[in-house]
This record gives structure tokens, sequence and C-alpha cells, in this order.
């Protein structure tokens, strides 16, 4: 049941667009980041060689989180060096701080063509999540743009738990609207919304889709069901 609500939610806003259906795979990161046993990097770089070949056009390979938060992403100046870079693909990583978009800039060649932060529309799933409030998560990530907006890298700002929380519950359009005006504000090239959550929050979305679309793309996953290693952005103008 789950499932077919996904899928007419995604055909009824396809039918609606006149645009695209854009997907982001992040099962590099997001897929790998919570794995217990340390994954050896040169399975990380054949497993983003092998989506690369799988006509995937926008991938997020890593973090440049601190290996002491994840261990699992403290190689990804390794990763970002090793894998094979297809023409036409977008390499993306996710960055926390200005200490990491300094380390990605570092790297040159070997680093990005895309950034992307992230955000929640939670108070209490950003402190459980990055251990900051929501406030100060944003002056933080206002520094990361800054510095690749001078690198001419363009910005992708996620929103995590737009509908719903498992801390909190349901999550009102009150509380999203704000920090994704914020990241726009900012110098996002566009928002993210990630449900993340959603179980029960499918008949919500419509509610929040009242700031300019334009900008905004849908992430349609559930961490709660295990499908956390792709994720599908669906573009609503």
């Amino acid at each position: 049941m789950l499932f077919q609500s996904i899928r007419r939610c995604l055909i009824s806003s396809v039918r609606q667009s006149s645009n695209f259906v854009r997907i982001v795979e992040v099962g590099p990161r997001d897929g790998l980041q919570n794995e217990k046993i340390q994954v050896p990097t040169s399975i990380k770089v054949e497993f983003i060689n092998r989506l690369s070949r799988t006509g995937l056009k926008c991938i997020e390979v890593t973090s440049f989180v601190s290996p002491k938060w994840v261990p699992q992403m403290g190689d990804h100046v390794e990763v970002l060096a090793a894998i094979d870079r297809i023409p036409g693909v977008r390499y993306s990583a996710l960055i926390p701080n200005a200490q990491g978009m300094n380390k990605l800039v570092s790297l040159g060649s070997k680093g990005v063509d895309e950034v992307a932060i992230f955000s929640a529309a939670s108070e209490t799933f950003s402190k459980k999540n990055i251990n900051c409030s929501i406030e100060t998560s944003l002056q933080r990530f206002d520094e990361v743009v800054k510095i690749a907006r001078g690198k001419n890298l363009p910005v992708r700002g996620y929103v995590s738990c737009v509908v719903g929380c498992p801390y909190e519950g349901k999550i009102t359009p009150s509380q999203v609207i704000p920090v994704v005006k914020k990241l726009l504000d900012m110098g996002c090239v566009s928002s993210f919304h990630s449900l993340l959550f959603f179980k029960f929050y499918l008949n919500s979305m419509k509610s929040h889709l009242v700031i300019p679309l334009a900008l905004v793309h849908r992430s349609l996953f559930s961490s709660y069901f295990k499908l956390s290693t792709q994720v599908v952005f669906l573009r609503t103008n």
C-alpha cells in the first residue's frame, strides 16, 4: 500500500509537471554511511563507477563530515581521487561546515561538481542529527555557500523531516517554509524536501507545497522501510 501511494504521487506530479524528473543517487553516501562494518575504499569506488555507467546523471558520492562522527565517510578524499569521472555525470558531496568546504576546495579537479548541505524542519531532529539547532546549522551553511559560490560550485539544500519527524511527529508547513526560504536566500540553487520518516504523512504533502516551486524538489524515500540507498527527487514546476 505504501509503495502504491508513492507511485500514485509520482505519476500525478509528473503529469502535472511540464518539466522532468531528476534522480540524484545518494547510495554511496547515505546508503553506506550507517553501515557498521567499514566498507573498503576500493569497494566504494567500484560501486560509484558502476553507478556512473548506468545512465545516472547525478551521484552524491561521499560526505566531508568528521570521521569521529561518521567513520564510514572518513575516506572521502581517497574516494574522490580514485573514481572514474564519466562525462555528463555530476558528482557531489555533502558538506557540513566551512572546514569541510575548504578541504573540498583544496582538492581542485579531484573535488566535486556540486555541493549539498543539509538542514531540517524539526528542531529535535536537527539537534540529534547534527548536534546543533536549526538556526546554528543555517549559519554554518551560509559560510559553506559563500565559499562554494566563490568557486562557482552550485549548492543543493536538503530539508529533512518536512512532513513528519520521528521525535516530534507531524511537521507543519510553518516549520518548513522559513528553513527553505533561508536556504534559497543564501544562494542554494535548489531546495530538496526530504520526507524521510513519512509513513503516515503522504496526504500532508500538498499542504506543504506553498513556497516557490521553481526551485523545489521532493525526496520520496523512507528510512523506516530501509529504502535509503537511492533518493528520487521530483521537480514540481
